[in-house]
């Protein structure tokens, strides 16, 4: 890759690791890794005119969500209930594997370094940088609602 120089390295980590999730601490632990990786490598492999990109897509409708053990089920449902309403709501949205693939060309014509993809890594990313503090507090208090509401309090 030295010899050859212009050449550009991606990898794909997660939206998860530019805006974090309670209840995925595995999941970004190891998307904020390839940020972190893809981000020192790039500053080192530029001097022999090599690119590296991250791509950091957000909720796309892949196999992750039917082969996860980990699911958030809802009072009365079953199980796979979750994986069919979370399959139905991605497939509405206009973030899929189609844009995703397109950020990557993109960015490789451009030799950009971290590329968030769809609208909720954009927002949550902003926020997260803008102000941590913030962004935790918002999220403990989404986090303490939502945890009220599958255990059926305050509703």
């Amino acid at each position: 890759m030295v010899e050859a120089g212009g050449v550009l390295i991606v990898n794909i980590s997660s939206g998860l690791a530019l805006a974090p999730l309670p209840g995925s601490i595995p999941y970004c632990t190891t998307k904020y890794v390839v940020v972190g990786f893809s981000e020192t490598l790039r500053a080192e492999a530029a001097r022999h005119n090599i690119g590296v990109t991250v791509v950091c897509p957000g909720f796309i409708l892949t196999n992750i969500f039917r082969s996860s053990r980990q699911r958030t089920v809802l009072p009365g449902d079953k199980p796979e209930d979750s994986v069919v309403r979370t399959e139905r709501l991605l497939s509405r949205r206009r973030c899929d594997a189609r844009k995703v693939a397109e950020k990557v060309v993109e960015a490789v014509q451009k030799n950009r370094g971290v590329v968030p993809v769809c609208w909720e890594v954009h927002l949550g990313g902003a926020l997260h940088r803008l102000s941590r503090g913030l962004y935790a507090r918002l999220l403990a208090l989404l986090t303490r609602a939502w945890y009220r509401g599958l255990d059926g309090e305050g509703t």
